[in-house]
């Protein structure tokens, strides 16, 4: 979108207007103030971390004017005004012919009366792209005051700017139909020119598709009877607590859905996909509510199992990002205004070499959004939806700020951030990028882990379907790297235990452990909090302490679907175990050795019931040693682990100790059991 000069000019005080379609007007502010700053890309790169020092003044009636006359100062300067007013006119300071982004301030900011503006920069994640700037914030100090602007920033296309700054401004004008010709000219190039992408696809129907060759009706068909043909499959949210969807098909609609589904009858998200498919030119469509027969549980176990094939054989999954249910819809909705202060969009100076000079808008974040302002999609907190996204070959998102086509040969999107970093890389697939050099089990190992930290962090309408909305893409996992079925448990690959055993809740996320069972205590599938393997300790610093064996036998709800729900599963692990005492002091979880006057520490793995304290019944626990390593000292690690009352032994959580010298570590050793314990 090119910022469009309205009618109405350049307003008093240098400011432009931002129309589009459907939407209220937006200043973009420019004025002779602001118009000195400027974000010199030579300077940011110097020093990537940290604050950089573009202003400091002491001169009270300069700042009092640019507070008075120009937007973005107003903003910065805040609620100084009173402040500014009470004092008398300090000395003046040295006037800048020009102020800069990028001066790198050393020390820390001045006490007293001087004002002092700062700022920091967000780069892009991806290390191929490591001099992008995506984001900026601003830091303005007066005396004790302290306040911080999160800016987004973007670039027209076209620009010298456009190099470093790869976000757009937001697409508005989907009523022009333009959507649809970006799409078009996407899937041509793709077609054309990604040979990763077409040597893969194949085209045979799902048991059920929809026939949306009729422009008024959509119709259920059973595919035995016809020849492989291309479709579309849909991603989207039902509705935020919703245990079944508005539309569905069931034993008792399915002779109706076969004879034809006006599309007037049909939930807005639902028409969208359809609309966007035939515009495709694609004939059939796959919508689970609609393909499934939700009340059959044959039926519904037959097609989870086929859950892998459905998305991974579809020639494309429009993903409805932005509805946060089925009645919302998706086309249209383009729109920033949720995240930004469309009143805050400021015209600032840019220059990305020292030959090249260009410009950049900065737009101020809404409260609560401030650094994120990369929206996470309602369709990206779902649990189910993130196999489907990492298993489809190609998805096209309709997303709040932008339209964006994703594929294993590019990405491509017509306005808004360059790339939402929380969606997982596409396609999954494609051999997670495995190459001849790389052993499989260094690169199996960091994806998994990788999987299971995004996923867990989804939420899910039944807390029973945690392993299950996974399975399709643990029986990938297994087909890519050759792994056996019974290698997997619950969650878990055996292939690698223990360190798969080391995963943990972020604090800030611990809840009380589900009431019903899903999965055993060992399992990360056992917690509904976000969980992470990275606990401190680097693999080329383990030492062998001891040998730790496992054992493990699982039972599936079902035994067509062994990645799925599990019945019970145990882990028998032959290994090192030694007596411990836990306690809370203040925040944390302290556990302590007998013998010992260091203590260590224990991460839980939920909170405790009944308030901060450690229950009395967990106060004496056994702790099983898992892995040691000894940089910088040497440290202890392992599994907290309390009596079930049948035999069998729960995770609690992980135990850290540090016995601070060598000596110290044989002393630990001395007095441990080595024998068998089963973990439930």
């Amino acid at each position: 979108m090119r910022i469009v000069r309205t009618s109405l000019g350049r307003l008093q005080d240098g400011s432009s207007l931002i129309s589009g379609a459907g939407t209220s007007e937006s200043i973009l502010h420019s004025c002779s103030h602001c118009r000195k700053i400027e974000i010199n890309i030579q300077d940011v790169l110097k020093v990537k971390e940290g604050f950089r020092t573009f202003m400091r003044s002491k001169n009270v009636e300069k700042l009092l004017t640019l507070h008075r006359e120009c937007h973005f100062f107003r903003l910065v300067l805040g609620n100084l005004e009173s402040h500014l007013l009470q004092l008398q006119t300090e000395a003046d300071s040295r006037p800048r012919k020009r102020l800069r982004f990028g001066k790198f301030s050393r020390g820390l900011f001045k006490s007293g009366d001087e004002f002092i503006l700062q700022c920091c920069y967000y780069f892009d994640d991806f290390k191929v792209l490591p001099t992008n700037v995506w984001g900026v914030q601003v830091c303005s100090i007066f005396g004790s005051e302290y306040q911080r602007y999160y800016f987004g920033i973007e670039a027209e296309h076209g620009t010298p700017a456009a190099d470093r700054v790869l976000s757009r401004p937001v697409n508005r004008s989907f009523s022009s139909g333009k959507p649809f010709q970006d799409l078009h000219r996407w899937l041509q190039r793709c077609l054309d020119s990604h040979s990763q992408c077409s040597t893969r696809l194949h085209h045979s129907l799902p048991t059920r598709v929809l026939d949306i060759t009729d422009v008024d009706r959509i119709r259920l068909c059973n595919t035995d009877q016809e020849p492989p043909d291309r479709y579309a499959a849909l991603s989207y949210c039902w509705g935020t607590g919703m245990r079944k969807p508005p539309v569905s098909t069931t034993k008792e609609t399915l002779c109706s859905r076969m004879a034809g589904i006006k599309m007037a009858n049909l939930p807005r998200t639902l028409q969208d996909a359809v609309t966007t498919a035939r515009a495709l030119g694609l004939s059939f469509i796959w919508i689970d509510c609609l393909c499934i027969i939700q009340n059959d549980p044959e039926d519904l176990v037959h097609e989870l199992g086929l859950m892998s094939h459905i998305y991974k054989g579809a020639f494309i999954t429009i993903v409805a990002g932005s509805a946060r249910s089925c009645d919302e819809g998706f086309l249209g909705k383009q729109n920033a205004d949720e995240i930004f202060d469309t009143n805050q969009f400021f015209n600032i100076s840019f220059r990305p070499s020292q030959k090249q000079h260009s410009n950049v808008i900065l737009k101020n974040t809404r409260p609560g959004h401030e650094i994120f302002w990369k929206a996470v999609e309602p369709v990206q907190e779902r649990g189910w939806t993130f196999q489907e996204h990492l298993l489809s070959h190609r998805l096209v998102l309709f997303n709040t700020q932008q339209i964006s086509w994703v594929c294993a040969g590019a990405i491509y999107h017509d306005g808004g951030p360059y790339l939402d970093a929380t969606m997982p890389p596409v396609p999954f697939v494609d051999d997670l990028g495995l190459r001849e050099t790389e052993t499989r089990h260094s690169r199996y190992l960091w994806n998994w882990e990788q999987i299971v930290h995004e996923y867990s962090r989804r939420k899910l309408s039944h807390s029973s379907d945690k392993l299950l909305a996974l399975a399709a893409v643990a029986e990938e996992y297994a087909r890519i790297y050759k792994l056996e079925p019974k290698s997997y448990l619950a969650g878990l690959w055996k292939d690698d235990f223990p360190r798969h055993l080391l995963w943990t809740p972020y604090p800030q996320d611990r809840k009380p452990r589900p009431a019903t069972y899903r999965a055993p205590s060992f399992s990360w599938a056992s917690v509904d909090s976000r969980v992470t393997f990275e606990v401190g300790i680097s693999d080329q610093s383990m030492y062998a302490v001891a040998p730790l064996t496992v054992r493990a036998v699982s039972f599936p709800k079902v035994e067509s679907l062994i990645f799925g729900e599990v019945l019970n599963a145990q882990l028998t692990c032959h290994g090192l175990l030694k007596m411990g005492n836990m306690f809370t002091r203040e925040r944390d979880t302290i556990l302590s050795f007998e013998g010992f006057q260091k203590t260590g520490q224990v991460w839980p793995d939920i909170t405790w019931p009944g308030g901060k304290e450690v229950p009395e019944s967990w106060k004496e626990v056994l702790c099983l040693l898992v892995q040691g390593h000894e940089k910088p000292t040497y440290q202890l690690v392992g599994l907290v682990l309390s009596p079930t009352g049948t035999g069998g032994f729960q995770r609690l959580g992980l135990w850290f100790f540090s016995p601070g010298s060598f000596s110290n570590l044989e002393k630990w050793f001395d007095g441990v059991d080595k024998r068998s314990v089963v973990l439930e």
